[in-house]
């Protein structure tokens, strides 16, 4: 037997929801988003959610403006007309939690439970706390006292931002000054987030999923194997990155 297995699972996704349908609306908020972080939205999975209007434009054409910020279109969602189902059936995407299969008046959609909602709230919250470890501020410096799970976010806003622990996959990091990691970066780390080319990156073992200094931007695809697992301290220069493999030198006691 091979041994694999299909099971259920949570992810993390960026979420659209639309209020005005147009190609238009949809391609300006993505530049919005692309334009104040570019690398932190760079091949992020994308479902856009529709319960909020009427009908949308052609699903192919919609792709295409996703294609071109560098979002991946995964699906649509909120989806409660038959019609649009199919549509988005026929150009080969999928639909996340669909209202059934007919057409629904939205007077008529079934209202979602209070204590649901609120059970919902209180697990985003301790998700959020715990992937946070217990952030503390200091003068400029966040401090992150623990691991970074797979879906959860940091961020450092006018700060540089200091991890005792790893970031996982999935999970993502980033700061306006230096990320300090004082363990494994395996998700993505966006030092200099609004534009500050004199950002670090410091890790005790390198396997990223995507790294950003300053807008500048490198994929974990494009790893230099000879990097793979290093202590690195990383930066910009000419506006490419460098990367200076360091060692960890241990006390020893006499």
């Amino acid at each position: 037997m091979s041994g694999n297995e299909i099971r259920s699972q949570t992810l993390p996704f960026t979420c659209l929801f639309l209020k005005d349908p147009s190609l238009g609306a949809i391609e300006q908020v993505l530049i919005d988003k692309t334009t104040a972080y570019k690398s932190y939205f760079y091949n992020s999975p994308l479902i856009i959610n529709i319960e909020g209007v009427d009908d949308i434009p052609d699903v192919a054409e919609i792709k295409k403006i996703t294609d071109k910020y560098n979002f991946i279109l995964v699906g649509f969602s909120g989806v409660s007309k038959n019609d649009i189902k199919i549509r988005i059936f026929n150009a080969g995407l999928p639909v996340f939690n669909a209202l059934g299969a007919r057409d629904i008046p939205q007077a008529q959609l079934p209202q979602p439970n209070p204590e649901a909602l609120k059970a919902a709230k209180k697990q985003e919250t301790e998700q959020s706390q715990h992937a946070a470890g217990n952030a503390q501020c200091s003068g400029e410096t966040k401090f992150v006292m623990g691991n970074v799970r797979s879906g959860c976010e940091v961020r450092a806003d006018h700060a540089s931002l200091l991890i005792r622990g790893d970031v996982s996959n999935g999970a993502k990091v980033f700061a306006d000054n230096d990320i300090i990691i004082l363990g494994a970066l395996r998700g993505r780390a966006v030092a200099g987030a609004h534009g500050n080319v004199n950002a670090h990156i410091v890790c005790l073992q390198y396997d990223p999923e995507l790294i950003s200094i300053g807008g500048v931007f490198k994929t974990g695809d494009a790893i230099d194997e000879e990097l793979h697992n290093k202590h690195l301290h990383i930066r910009l220069e000419d506006e490419k990155f460098k990367f200076e493999v360091f060692e960890v030198k241990e006390n020893k006691k006499e």
